[in-house]
């Protein structure tokens, strides 16, 4: 399989498109995500403004995503990756933690395609 459209600036676009899109979800429907992740419980208006936050700070990754992008420099963007792909580890430890069933959570999906191809990326690179 010929992968060459994985390159380092390609990969990026799709971690802030991904990100941007997963923090409006976070943001717009936090009731409705939780539900998905942690079961039919009635949450309290603490924990919505917390995902809700969430959400938020989601949105902010995708859009420094989105401006390194656009800077298109090439030692950045590599950079960039590195700290997200740390970060995002130790966030899906945080939600294995906190949530035993981890094939449960819709959030790990889509966290462990972005870790899995950063990974890439990099050892590639």
């Amino acid at each position: 399989m010929n992968l060459d459209y994985l390159t380092l600036r390609n990969v990026l676009l799709v971690d802030s498109v991904s990100w941007m899109v997963y923090g409006a979800i976070w943001i717009l429907f936090p009731s409705l995500f939780l539900c998905a992740n942690f079961g039919g419980k009635k949450f309290d208006w603490i924990t919505i403004h917390m995902t809700e936050s969430f959400g938020l700070l989601c949105l902010f990754s995708g859009i420094v995503s989105w401006m390194v992008y656009k800077r298109g420099d090439e030692a950045m963007v590599r950079e960039i990756l590195r700290i997200k792909l740390l970060i995002e580890i130790i966030l899906l430890g945080l939600m294995v933690t906190a949530n035993k069933n981890i094939l449960g959570q819709v959030g790990a999906y889509g966290l462990v395609f972005c870790i899995a191809l950063n990974f890439y990326v990099l050892c590639r690179n």
